[in-house]
């Protein structure tokens, strides 16, 4: 007689009829996951050896008698009765009940007594005392939820787990599944009280085993009709298979039977509408796993989503969508599942026009509720008359109908051209099929055109920002507008396009000759609104801007930085608080140092407090700390909060105190007992510990929905003056009036991240690699020294340990007319404008290719390296991408400023927890550059990186860039990196 085991993976059933909804599990589906539960670890190796025992001689033979169960009889007590003498019978009770007695009592000597005892039982005798302790095990000795210890686990501890666990751990199987029928239905009655994991022990040794047997299966069904049990079928699939298999990808081995073995007994969870809303609900796009939705993955593989049920998966996601409205994109169907299915076929070749670009479900192996609205969103635009709330209606298995296409068919939207302005609103989210294409209009194809060229550039969103700003009548006014676009492009190649309609609609109103194209070009420069406040002036306004820009340019402000001047200068001059200061400067030839430090102070901050004179400004400090009193003292403590913040913090510009890594730089002793109290004092007056709320929209704290009475009546006011008044800078200094003041409070925050910020830029260059070191693991060679275009240095790195910054210009760099041009002639970096920062990466001995971007081809691609940083050069850092943006107001996720080393180690613990998703850290330099050896105000590559074992595999790109800057090239032997290092290899 085979073991239940062995029976259990074969099925051999050809001797008998099986049911029409029967079907046997099948144990040997693909397994592609090494982590397998320890319940199959137990088993598997375990049965083949145990099914080829020999029959014991004595063993009694099974007695079968008929019933209408389903041929034998299905009582556990009854078989007992007629197989077993009374002896027997009376010593499988006793094992049973003193084995779960020594198995919940943790008795691991008597319990191992039992076993032996267990084990030297001939077969059938065992049988049924193991059945017996099971059937015990759900009945007199089962544990109320209470009883259980949460420590050995909640399900674990279950008496029935804690049994089949110990048979297995022993390797006490049994030989069949007779008279487990009762107990089986038990255990699934049980559920939803204790939603047990399908890889808890009991499924793996009997549940799955009898409910997979065409004889107990059907004694299943008989029992429960018997009982007139339903089984809770909306908490097997929420709490057993939904719940315990959304979160990462898991073996399905237990599962698949366990689903099998249902359907066997009439409950297909597969079919059932709660599972099909279950699974929909829970599939949700993870933005760290945007490719990934492991639940469908585990339910694909176990036979729960299947092409009898896809289509009604994209039904139900479409029907979830329809009924919120909204472009969530928080859930969808991976396309992994039933690849051949129609409905996969036709998400998977699908496109659709977006803000960002035209984009598809294969792009991330996802159709979302994205794709989706992009079908409701055209129906709104063409017709605005009907309700499309019961949007699935033009759906048919997870496909759109004729009936879609229909209520689109003849819409002037989609044919006329003086509707092709109109037609331009749609493109920021329109389905792109075949069936749309073939109704646009003339004038429709060629502004979908221009949006496709613009999507070349990089910028669709900014194409359709600058439609959306004027009235276009026609596809001549767009063609004429695109042209006049086209032309700000030749002009700042580096521009980011990005949201920067606004300047290129000055540009195209001839704003740019008015304020002068140099000043023009450095306002392109960085994007923080000027641009947009420029576009909004008046042709005499413009002529004004222009007037004191020439004042400013006079005094050098911004350690040169011209760009960064008339940037400030016009949001400035936007504000209206600063012609009479501009007016007088045009009187004075020059100023000291302090006051064109106030200078700047006034324009970086619009000049928040009124400074209208020159004698104001050189006195700055002092003049706002009066000013900003009367807020200090406001009943509203918020006023209060943004006084003394202002007060200590003048020259805000988006990054305070909060974005360094203060314990790192404390335990280098950089911080003196004035450092440390202005720290703890900003940390104090943070608005948040006076029930203030960050409002990342207006970027500004606000009261809370439900403010409390002491937010407005003073009471956080007084709290906060007292905090202020118990700081150790709270220390008042008489001035030449004998009037005392606290001057340690004024800007005491701006000093401090000064400080900080010079002493990281110093840390980094002395942390960032020496070209001329020498040493072990340092190579100095000279290539080409014959070339008529001149030799190039190589520094070749074959195990000395180092730090660099690097910059990779690649195929996606910007976009891919820029990399041509930059390719073509490398003077490009010096002269072209539209961007102030520069993105770099930090790579060290163990982190030396993890930054090489996907699609940067290894023949063309140019890496420019960076080891030398001006003051004020790192405009922002982030242990992983933080997506630098280049505007006055540098904009960064996760900003850290922190020593080199320090970094470093940060971010190999970032990448460590998420290697997939961090591959990279971010530097942030200023592309701008007062620096001697600076070109046209340009930043310049110290060397150029090239990562090979040999000079051959520097190519002809990098040769050139080498040359152009007069920098040698650091070549990085990776193989022999990984080898001494041990280096992920990325």
């Amino acid at each position: 007689m085979e073991s239940a085991q062995q029976e259990s993976n074969s099925y051999d059933l050809s001797n008998d009829k099986q049911d029409d909804d029967w079907a046997p599990a099948n144990t040997s589906a693909e397994i592609d996951l090494s982590d397998l539960s320890s319940i199959w670890l137990k088993l598997g190796g375990l049965a083949t050896a145990f099914t080829d025992r020999p029959k014991e001689e004595n063993q009694t033979e099974q007695v079968e008698l008929s019933d209408d169960q389903g041929g034998s009889i299905s009582s556990l007590d009854d078989l007992i009765a007629a197989t077993l003498t009374p002896e027997q019978q009376q010593e499988t009770r006793e094992v049973a009940t003193e084995l779960i007695e020594a198995i919940i009592e943790d008795e691991e000597l008597a319990s191992k007594e039992l076993a032996d005892k267990l084990m030297a039982m001939e077969q059938t005798t065992r049988d049924y005392a193991i059945k017996q302790a099971l059937d015990l095990s759900q009945n007199e000795y089962a544990r109320e939820p209470d009883e259980l210890d949460a420590e050995v686990g909640y399900f674990g501890d279950m008496t029935i787990n804690r049994v089949t666990d110990f048979m297995t751990d022993h390797r006490l199987f049994l030989e069949n599944y007779d008279g487990l029928a009762e107990t089986t239905v038990l255990f699934l009655e049980k559920l939803p009280d204790f939603p047990m994991s399908v890889d808890e022990p009991s499924y793996a040794y009997f549940v799955n085993g009898v409910l997979n047997d065409e004889k107990m299966s059907k004694q299943v069904k008989s029992v429960l009709k018997k009982r007139k049990s339903e089984l809770d079928v909306s908490t097997i699939s929420q709490s057993i298979i939904i719940d315990k298999f959304k979160l990462e990808l898991r073996d399905t081995r237990n599962l698949a039977d366990f689903a099998k073995g249902l359907k066997n007994i009439g409950y297909d969870i597969a079919s059932n509408d709660t599972f099909i809303e279950d699974c929909v609900d829970n599939s949700v796009i993870d933005d760290f796993h945007p490719d990934a939705i492991p639940l469908q993955d585990n339910l694909y593989r176990a036979g729960l989503i299947n092409d009898d049920n896809i289509g009604r998966l994209y039904d139900q996601l479409i029907k979830e969508y329809s009924k919120c409205g909204s472009r969530r994109g928080m859930n969808g169907i991976s396309l992994s599942l039933c690849p051949d299915s129609k409905a996969a076929r036709y998400w998977r070749q699908f496109q659709m026009t977006s803000q960002i670009g035209i984009i598809s479900p294969s792009d991330h192996g996802i159709t979302s509720e994205l794709h989706i609205h992009s079908f409701r969103d055209l129906l709104d635009c063409v017709d605005q008359k009907y309700s499309n709330k019961d949007f699935s209606k033009f759906f048919e298995d997870g496909i759109p109908s004729q009936q879609y296409y229909d209520r689109l068919q003849s819409s002037p939207l989609l044919t006329n051209d003086e509707e092709v302005g109109k037609f331009i609103s749609c493109l920021g989210d329109m389905p792109l099929t075949p069936e749309i294409y073939n109704m646009l209009g003339q004038s429709q194809t060629k502004a979908l055109d221009m949006y496709k060229e613009w999507c070349k550039k990089g910028a669709p969103s900014t194409f359709l920002g600058l439609a959306s700003q004027h009235s276009i009548t026609g596809i001549d006014y767009l063609i004429d507008l695109i042209h006049k676009a086209d032309s700000f492009l030749g002009k700042y190649p580096l521009a980011n396009l990005a949201h920067r309609e606004s300047v290129i609609n000055a540009h195209v109103q001839g704003k740019d000759s008015i304020l002068g194209e140099e000043y023009f070009g450095d306002l392109v420069l960085y994007n923080c609104r000027a641009d947009q406040m420029l576009s909004t002036m008046d042709d005499e306004s413009i002529e004004v801007v222009r007037r004191h820009l020439d004042t400013l340019s006079r005094f050098n402000l911004f350690d040169g930085d011209r760009a960064r001047m008339v940037n400030y200068a016009v949001l400035t001059e936007y504000s209206g608080r600063v012609g009479p200061l501009f007016d007088e400067l045009a009187t004075v030839d020059e100023l000291d140092e302090a006051t064109r430090n106030s200078l700047n102070l006034v324009l970086r901050t619009r000049n928040k407090f009124g400074i209208k004179t020159v004698e104001e400004l050189k006195n700055y400090r002092a003049v706002i700390a009066e000013r900003a009193t009367g807020d200090l003292v406001s009943n509203y403590v918020g006023d209060a909060c943004r006084a003394i913040s202002f007060i200590m913090l003048s020259d805000f510009d988006g990054y305070d105190l909060s974005c360094f890594d203060l314990d790192t730089l404390g335990r280098r002793h950089v911080l003196s007992p004035d450092d440390v109290a202005v720290i703890n004092l900003f940390c104090q007056i943070n608005p948040i510990n006076f029930g203030l709320k960050y409002d990342d929209w207006r970027d500004m704290y606000i009261p809370p929905d439900r403010p409390k009475k002491e937010i407005s009546n003073g009471e956080a006011t007084e709290k906060l003056l007292r905090i202020i008044a118990d700081s150790p800078l709270c220390v008042p200094v008489e001035d030449e009036s004998g009037v005392a003041k606290i001057t340690k409070i004024e800007g005491s925050a701006s000093d401090l991240i000064s400080k900080l910020r010079h002493y990281i830029t110093d840390d980094w260059n002395k942390s960032l690699i020496d070209l001329e070191a020498t040493g072990e693991g340092i190579e100095h060679l000279t290539i080409e020294e014959g070339s008529s275009d001149g030799a190039i240095e190589v520094v070749k790195l074959t195990g000395a340990p180092f730090k660099m910054l690097s910059h990779t210009i690649y195929g996606q760099y910007i976009n891919p007319d820029v990399y041509r041009a930059l390719l073509k002639d490398p003077s490009i970096w010096n002269t072209a404008q539209g961007s102030a920062t520069i993105s770099t990466s930090c790579i060290d001995e163990k982190h030396y290719s993890n930054y090489l971007r996907v699609g940067s081809d290894e023949a063309s691609r140019v890496l420019l390296g960076f080891n030398h940083i001006q003051p004020g050069g790192i405009v922002a850092m982030a242990p992983n991408d933080g997506y630098l943006r280049g505007s006055l107001k540098t904009e960064m996720g996760g900003v850290e400023f922190n020593t080199c080393d320090g970094l470093m180690h940060r971010f190999d613990q970032v990448k460590r927890l998420h290697s997939k998703y961090y591959s990279y850290n971010e530097v942030g330099l200023s592309r701008m550059s007062s620096e001697p050896e600076a070109r046209n105000g340009r930043l310049q590559p110290s060397h150029i990186i090239v990562h090979g074992s040999s000079t051959d595999d520097i190519n002809e790109n990098s040769k050139k860039f080498a040359r152009y800057f007069g920098a040698p090239i650091t070549l990085i032997d990776d193989e022999t990196y990984r080898k001494k290092y041990n280096a992920d290899q990325d």
